[in-house]
């Protein structure tokens, strides 16, 4: 239903929307879950977040405006609505955090999952509709919206305007040491897209766009298991180091069987693949998802890695 372009003007607003909230790269919600015993932890972390959600919400207006010299309408008017939109995830992470605390999972995962498959089901009918691109923003729009209304909705806490200044210290705390490690991610995940797309082509980054997304999939879906739910679990036990041998030890050996078979077969068949699955008209995109063939391969490894550590 959509091409290259369409992708690559929606991957170019959201890689510059990601870079200005990589300002607010602060781990509020992991920090709420590992400091979950001390006094008034989700109460106080809310407030922090909603203050955080505000100061980035001026910065990426502020940021569109200076970007109407460079960019075109539709990524101008992108830019401003994502940035606006993304602030509400600050918010939803902490309500999803209450969950998760309690290893209310299936829960979390309705939330989440049931929230991204509404939004794709209505924004297929508007590209179907022929709105093209906007279909894209809406996609993301409506899933940030579905989130934040369903996890205020299913959250189990009762939350309360009250902020304890001994905790939110302890918060910062946590939260600055993940900062430097949200930086590097949103840098190397984003900048490409932001160069690509400013320095390349929109075409190119439409075909980059999508490549990179195909050779994520496997890990964005696993990821639930060894990062929300892995996380939630290691905080609770982080003082017992072989409980955490022993859950690392699992989680790479199941990951591994399924990765390793899914990045030999991308590496052997990219075109094959891209045709099956986007259709003929991204053939062109073949040589990327080859080359992505050893970041979906060693992206969960990552992931596994990183989430016990930050526990």
């Amino acid at each position: 239903l959509l091409v290259p372009q369409d992708f690559g003007v929606f991957a170019l607003a959201m890689s510059i929307s990601e870079i200005i909230f990589m300002l607010g790269g602060f781990g509020f919600a992991q920090a709420c879950i590992q400091l979950q015993s001390e006094d008034e932890v989700f109460n106080t972390g809310l407030i922090i977040a909603w203050i955080a959600a505000g100061c980035l919400i001026l910065i990426g207006w502020g940021t569109t405006l200076v970007s109407t010299w460079f960019y075109g309408f539709q990524t101008i008017v992108f830019l401003a609505v994502l940035c606006t939109m993304k602030a509400l995830q600050f918010p939803s992470s902490i309500y999803m955090a209450s969950l998760e605390k309690d290893f209310l999972f299936r829960r979390s995962a309705v939330i989440s999952g049931g929230a991204r498959s509404s939004a794709v089901v209505v924004s297929l009918f508007f590209a179907w509709q022929g709105f093209g691109v906007w279909s894209l923003l809406l996609r993301e729009v409506l899933a940030i919206l579905f989130v934040f209304c369903t996890a205020i909705t299913f959250s189990n806490h009762s939350f309360a305007f009250r902020y304890n200044k001994n905790t939110a210290r302890k918060i910062w705390q946590f939260s600055f040491s993940m900062f430097f490690m949200r930086l590097a991610e949103t840098s190397t995940s984003r900048l490409p897209f932001f160069l690509l797309g400013s320095l390349v082509g929109i075409q190119f980054l439409g075909l980059f766009e999508r490549s990179l997304f195909l050779a994520s999939l496997p890990n964005t879906l696993l990821s639930q298991f060894h990062g929300k739910v892995a996380f939630a679990v290691y905080s609770r036990i982080k003082n017992e180091t072989s409980k955490i041998a022993l859950g690392l030890q699992w989680n790479l050996l199941l990951i591994l069987r399924i990765i390793f078979p899914a990045g030999l077969i991308v590496f052997l068949f990219p075109e094959t693949l891209l045709m099956t699955i986007l259709g003929g008209k991204w053939g062109p995109a073949a040589p990327l998802f080859q080359g992505f063939a050893l970041f979906l391969t060693c992206g969960s490894v990552y992931g596994v890695l990183k989430h016990a550590l930050l526990a």
